[in-house]
């Protein structure tokens, strides 16, 4: 592990060059300690931030360790098994068709920009139909998370 250093290469122009000073795992340059190599996760009962790092607030696991750490849009797996989803057309200009085995089973349908930003959301959107309308949006590109499954699409 290492942390970085910016040190001013020359007065007259506005160059930095990075140094970098080796360190054993979390901690202080030329201290010993046994955190390399691991994944830490904060506890659970530590509220406040410190100034200073202290190993009992944390729980450490193997490296590489990421259970727990939350959904990204972009998951591919539904809540409901077995439906077996895909969108078209793609790109589309009003509506997106969702296929897929029992769309009545799924509770809600969202739509994102980029951004991250919730742009539309639907309960329980295909009782009566395979389709979402998306006329109102701008031109862009978007995902539509359907459950828990996600697919990017773009409206021309």
């Amino acid at each position: 592990m290492a942390y970085g250093q910016k040190y001013l290469k020359t007065i007259s122009t506005n160059n930095y060059d990075m140094g970098f000073e080796t360190v054993d795992g979390v901690g202080l340059p030329d201290v010993s300690n046994s955190n390399g190599n691991m994944s830490l996760y904060r506890n659970t009962n530590v509220k406040d931030p410190n100034l200073s790092f202290t190993m009992t607030e944390w729980t450490g696991y193997p490296s590489n360790y990421t259970i727990g750490l939350g959904t990204f849009l972009a998951t591919s797996e539904s809540i409901v098994k077995g439906l077996n989803l895909s969108i078209y057309p793609n790109p589309t200009s009003n509506l997106i068709y969702v296929k897929g085995e029992n769309l009545n089973r799924i509770s809600k349908a969202e739509v994102y920009d980029f951004t991250g930003k919730l742009i539309m959301k639907l309960d329980k959107p295909f009782t009566v139909d395979n389709y979402i309308d998306v006329s109102s949006l701008s031109y862009g590109n978007y995902i539509l998370k359907v459950d828990e499954e996600s697919f990017k699409f773009i409206k021309k």
